[in-house]
């Protein structure tokens, strides 16, 4: 291996003393040189010893191999010295010539950077001088220029003033010329137009006098014929106050005399019904006791029948509802609420002819209908409540409050009241307006809900009439009493019922009709 030092030189003070320390700053080495200078060294005369001391232990001390074998070691230990200072000089000789490399290129850098600036400096005072001789320049053309405006500025302002003082002037005489001339004129003229205004104002005041006495005419006209018309209307109004006042007292005449026949009526037939019970019990060798034991037998077999009869209104009623809330059709819907009521008349039938047959009821019945008077379907409990019910109306001095309350406590509806009473269609409707009493006072018996249903869908137009009567017929709703849910008149109902197909005996949902 060969290293060339001449390029030492221009090394760094440090990197130069580094390897001269090795004496090889002036000649070029080798490896094979550094191996001369090894061979005599006590560290090869060791490393020869050591290997003759290994062949000697196998007793060829003396021979050519123990020679060669030495020797051979020799040259080992030195190669690896000199290989290692070789290497060691080239690492130093290379880092030298990298650091040679970099302080060149630095010293070109700097030459090249020195160079830019002095390149920059030169084109910035170039680029200065050129800009202020150019400022320089247009300073001077701007201050020409506004030196040149100002002069034109200051000789057009200059002839424009003249002109105005020439035109100011001008207009001045001619406005003394034409004041003279307007004043003529308008003393001219003042005296036309205030003969005109005169004559004017004599026109406009003729016409406004004429104006108001026709206006004065016309408004005594006007107010005659007002105050005739109002004496008419007042005279109709008397009129029509008088006929209304004699046909509510023609009507509580009928009502008060309608009520008191209903009375007497009801007072003979009672005074019959007693010496018919009286006769009956002589007959039949009964006492009183006899009759109360007869009716507490019939009063229960009744309040079992009304029971069973309300559990098949029940179940007839749940079937109704789950047909109409099923996705049938419309017309097999129909067909089997039409089987459905079929079959619920036959039930209601073979119920009532099955309670017939049971003991004390035939008994039962015709004692009660002999002691309290006809009450129709109606035995027991009820038919005594309203028998007591319409005694005590009719003995007069009951309020519209306990009257109510009563029929709540016994469960008649508004519509079997009104029978009970003994009212027409008409004496009920008078009953109803005269005492403010609105149906849905009998929470007892008056189902609201369907009222509600009913009057929202007529309201809406979304009923039909058979939907009508399908769900009067569900809440037990009279035809009467369906009539004051929509609102209508006796003639207005029985025209609308005419005319869609419905009978008011088609509405089964009361126990008694108005």
């Amino acid at each position: 291996m060969t290293l060339s030092l001449s390029p030492l030189k221009k090394l760094s003070k440090g990197a130069s003393d580094r390897i001269g320390t090795l004496g090889l700053m002036d000649s070029d080495i080798l490896a094979e040189d550094r191996m001369a200078g090894l061979m005599d060294t006590p560290l090869a005369a060791r490393t020869k010893q050591k290997s003759l001391a290994g062949f000697n232990e196998r007793g060829l001390m003396n021979t050519s191999m123990a020679n060669e074998g030495a020797m051979g070691a020799l040259l080992d230990s030195s190669f690896k010295i000199a290989d290692a200072d070789a290497n060691r000089i080239g690492n130093l000789a290379l880092g030298a010539t990298e650091e040679l490399g970099r302080n060149t290129r630095q010293e070109d850098q700097q030459t090249w950077q020195s160079g830019e600036n002095t390149l920059d400096r030169s084109h910035r005072t170039s680029e200065r001088l050129g800009a202020e001789s150019f400022t320089g320049g247009q300073n001077a053309l701007d201050r020409a220029w506004r030196t040149g405006e100002r002069l034109g500025t200051e000789t057009f302002t200059a002839g424009q003033n003249a002109l105005d003082r020439s035109l100011t002037t001008t207009l001045q005489d001619d406005a003394q010329e034409h004041g003279v001339l307007m004043q003529d004129d308008a003393q001219a003229h003042g005296v036309t137009l205030q003969d005109d205004s005169q004559d004017f104002t004599g026109q406009q005041n003729e016409l406004d006098r004429s104006a108001t006495a026709d206006l004065q005419d016309d408004s005594q006209l006007f107010t005659s014929g007002e105050n005739a018309l109002d004496r008419a209307a007042t005279a109709d109004n008397a009129r029509e106050n008088r006929d209304w006042q004699e046909r509510q007292n023609l009507g509580a005449q009928t009502f008060q005399r309608e009520t008191r026949d209903s009375q007497n009526q009801w007072q003979a037939s009672q005074t019959q019904a007693t010496r018919d019970f009286e006769l009956m019990l002589a007959e039949r060798g009964w006492d009183r006791a006899d009759a109360k034991e007869i009716e507490r037998l019939g009063q229960e077999t009744y309040g079992s029948y009304t029971n069973a009869m309300g559990g098949l209104q029940a179940s007839y009623t749940a079937a109704i509802l789950k047909i109409n809330q099923s996705d049938l059709p419309p017309d097999v819907k129909a067909s089997q609420i039409d089987a459905l009521n079929t079959l619920f008349g036959s039930n209601a039938t073979w119920l009532t002819n099955t309670y017939k047959a049971m003991p004390n009821w035939d008994a039962s019945w015709s004692t009660l209908s002999l002691e309290f008077g006809d009450s129709g379907a109606l035995t027991g409990g009820q038919a005594a409540a309203e028998q007591s019910l319409s005694a005590d109306w009719k003995a007069g001095g009951m309020s519209k409050e306990t009257l109510i309350n009563r029929a709540n406590t016994a469960g008649i509806s508004p519509t079997r009241l009104m029978t009970v009473l003994g009212f027409s269609e008409e004496q009920a409707d008078a009953w109803l307006e005269s005492t403010g009493t609105d149906l849905s006072d009998f929470s007892a018996t008056f189902n609201t809900g369907a009222a509600a249903e009913l009057s929202q869908g007529w309201a809406d137009g979304t009923l039909e009439p058979q939907e009508i009567l399908e769900i009067a017929n569900l809440g037990g709703l009279s035809a009467w009493e369906v009539r004051h849910i929509l609102g209508f008149s006796k003639a207005q109902a029985d025209a609308w019922m005419d005319s869609v197909g419905i009978k008011e005996e088609d509405f089964f949902g009361a126990n008694g009709a108005a």
